[in-house]
């Protein structure tokens, strides 16, 4: 019997619960102030309500209600931890994705910084 590989999911299946985490690059933090808790939270809570919502350039988004549950979550100066429901494959992914992509991009012009956040 093969042990799983670590750090990889090699098949997302719908009706399926994951434990998602990341956390900063070399272990550095990527909440700074209690704001950015904040938005990230917001990030996730505006992607995951059943409105569409807009992005940056105030386009119209679907979001994922319906195809995402959030069942639980930490957050940490370095890392985070989320526990999602999954209902449709792949939505998980799209969705992190979504939310990332605009934290970093927050992050970077709140403290004026390049680069990578996350490991």
């Amino acid at each position: 019997m093969g042990v799983p590989s670590r750090n990889k999911v090699k098949q997302w299946g719908a009706g399926e619960v994951y434990h998602i985490y990341n956390r900063g690059n070399n272990k550095q933090k990527i909440f700074f102030d209690a704001e950015d808790y904040r938005v990230f939270l917001n990030l996730l809570k505006v992607r995951l309500q059943k409105e569409p919502f807009r992005d940056k350039y105030y386009r119209l988004q679907k979001g994922w209600y319906g195809d995402v549950e959030l069942l639980a979550f930490c957050l940490m100066p370095n890392h985070f931890h989320l526990l999602l429901f999954q209902k449709e494959q792949y939505s998980i992914s799209e969705l992190m994705r979504s939310v990332m992509t605009s934290y970093v991009g927050y992050i970077n012009k709140k403290y004026q910084r390049s680069g990578h956040l996350f490991q």
